[in-house]
């Protein structure tokens, strides 16, 4: 509870920091909005085409790229300055982290509130609405508190991963190489339904970096697809992988922080 606290102390002061620099806020917002268009109307024209990906169509697509999104916008709100973990095991700045009262995770975690993200979170959730009312749904009460637990789960399964790779740098000092490798890959879950890659592919997202518990898996289950997936119940198991996820980033965490040599600057 004491972290906790801290923890909030420090989102209220770094939200009102980013605050002050509103124009900078509406422009940054109006982009994000922008590149989200035209990544959409980029998969348009591509089904537009061939119709239906994966037996997908443009909406279950929509549905799959937005749900991604807006748990992508949720995780950068609140654990942005994980990529800057690289910069502060150079340059020294982790060392004023252990000398305060705290731990030194929740500092780094609310050191700044990125609250420029918020656009993609209701982006995503803009485009998860649309694409509700197009593909014809209809949720129960108990299976739109589900979808909000697996956005929850999508977004701590990827706070994790980003966490692990960016710790990696008090072994290797460079780490930001390691998240940028899985670009790529983060590119195709977010925007096409991964059986279409193959069996290697599935396993690579789902047992070894697990993106595809951010999106793909969370909407076969909203979608009723859970039979496409390698095995039916490994789309239910979104909530479970969230949690072991996270754990297993602050794990790489702890970890590297207890080798942690100050550079003496």
């Amino acid at each position: 509870m004491r972290n906790l606290r801290h923890y909030w102390r420090f989102v209220r002061i770094g939200f009102a920091s980013q605050a002050q620099y509103g124009v900078d806020f509406f422009i940054g917002a109006f982009g994000v909005v922008l590149l989200n268009l035209v990544d959409l109307v980029l998969l348009g024209v591509l089904l537009q085409r061939f119709t239906a990906i994966g037996g997908w169509n443009i909406w279950e697509i929509v549905f799959l790229f937005s749900f991604y999104l807006a748990a992508m916008g949720l995780q950068n709100i609140f654990t942005v300055h994980l990529g800057q973990i690289e910069a502060y095991v150079q340059d020294g700045t982790l060392d004023q982290f252990l000398v305060r009262p705290s731990s030194p995770l929740i500092q780094l975690m609310g050191r700044e509130i990125n609250h420029g993200n918020i656009t993609h979170v209701v982006t995503g959730v803009a485009g998860i609405v649309v694409a509700y009312g197009r593909l014809g749904l209809h949720w129960t009460f108990a299976e739109g508190v589900l979808a909000v637990v697996l956005l929850v789960c999508g977004a701590l399964v990827l706070v994790g991963l980003v966490l692990g790779l960016c710790s990696l740098a008090f072994w290797t000092i460079r780490s930001r190489e390691f998240l940028y490798g899985t670009l790529q890959i983060q590119e195709v879950v977010q925007h096409y339904p991964v059986h279409i890659f193959g069996r290697w592919f599935q396993v690579l997202v789902t047992g070894v970096l697990p993106f595809a518990f951010i999106n793909y898996y969370p909407t076969l289950v909203l979608l009723g697809r859970t039979g496409e997936a390698m095995h039916p119940l490994l789309p239910w198991l979104s909530p479970l992988a969230g949690v072991l996820v996270l754990l297993g980033g602050i794990a790489v965490w702890k970890l590297g922080l207890s080798r942690y040599q100050s550079t003496g600057s």
